[in-house]
């Protein structure tokens, strides 16, 4: 079986957005176990969500569980004294 992905990525002078959409029946968020939790860590799956959740700003999900909103904000950097 076959499915489209349709990814988006936006980005501002402010923030990046990548939203990852697939033509699937998606999943229950709320079943998929916190993988920032100790024991998660050490387990073979899930390590997907574990580094989205590290490098992004903020993490959704469609009701529907197939699709991914990721935003970054950009951070100013100023020069140390």
């Amino acid at each position: 079986e076959t499915k489209k992905i349709r990814v988006q990525c936006e980005i501002s002078d402010e923030k990046v957005l990548m939203i990852i959409e697939d033509e699937g029946d998606g999943f229950d968020v709320n079943l998929v176990p916190d993988p920032m939790s100790m024991y998660q860590v050490g387990k073979r799956s899930g390590r997907g969500l574990l580094l989205i959740r590290c490098y992004m700003d903020e993490v959704k999900f469609n009701e529907k569980g197939n699709r991914l909103e990721m935003v970054k904000f950009k951070r100013v950097r100023t020069p140390l004294n």
